[in-house]
């Protein structure tokens, strides 16, 4: 049978982003081992993402048609910058993204075998029901590592952070839309199994 347009469109999607994520990990190896040798020491301008929402207070103009409506900005999320960024915590933050980045390959390396296979027509076969749990895994391990990270640097910078004009919350994001993504594709690795399990059933009856 021909394979679905949009079969072969994720598919080919697939292999970019594969690809995509090793080139990526092949620059942070090596800004890595740059870093490990303390070769490299110049001040990097690092702009870390803000855990928590910032609490704002800003009026403006919302013009509809002929209407003029007045709104506000009560909550926000940014990119904390840490000008003249210490070195160590350069290296801090290049160590840990250069985990999450392994974490994303390993995903998209497994997700390329699952649709190669989806793409030749093997849908209920163990190689990817394999798959699709170790993705989950993978997902699940992304989520715990965001988790982590995003506390510790709460708890390390942002919650040192004073500003005038503006108010840091103290509710960090918990990501947990990846945890349930996690285990939606933990459960649909259960559907392939029992779907594996109907066509051994009807192989073995024919």
């Amino acid at each position: 049978m021909k394979t679905p347009l949009s079969i072969q469109i994720i598919y080919w999607l697939a292999n970019i982003a594969f690809w995509l994520m090793v080139l990526i990990a092949t620059v942070l190896f090596i800004l890595n081992l740059i870093f490990l040798t303390d070769v490299f020491t110049d001040t990097i301008q690092l702009r870390i993402q803000m855990p928590v929402p910032i609490e704002v207070v800003e009026e403006g103009k919302l013009f509809l048609s002929d209407a003029v409506q007045t709104v506000r900005i009560e909550e926000a999320y940014g990119k904390l910058y840490l000008v003249d960024t210490p070195f160590y915590i350069t290296k801090m933050v290049t160590r840990v993204l250069f985990i999450v980045v392994l974490l994303g390959l390993f995903m998209t390396w497994r997700f390329k075998q699952f649709i190669t296979n989806i793409k030749k027509g093997l849908l209920f076969e163990s190689e990817n029901i394999k798959n699709l749990k170790q993705i989950a895994y993978g997902l699940l391990a992304l989520w715990l590592s965001t988790k982590i990270y995003m506390e510790v640097i709460y708890r390390a910078l942002i919650k040192y952070l004073d500003f005038d004009s503006i108010i840091i919350g103290e509710y960090v994001n918990n990501y947990n839309g990846l945890l349930i993504f996690s285990i939606a594709l933990w459960a649909l690795a259960h559907v392939f199994v029992k779907g594996l399990e109907m066509k051994e059933e009807q192989n073995l009856t024919i």
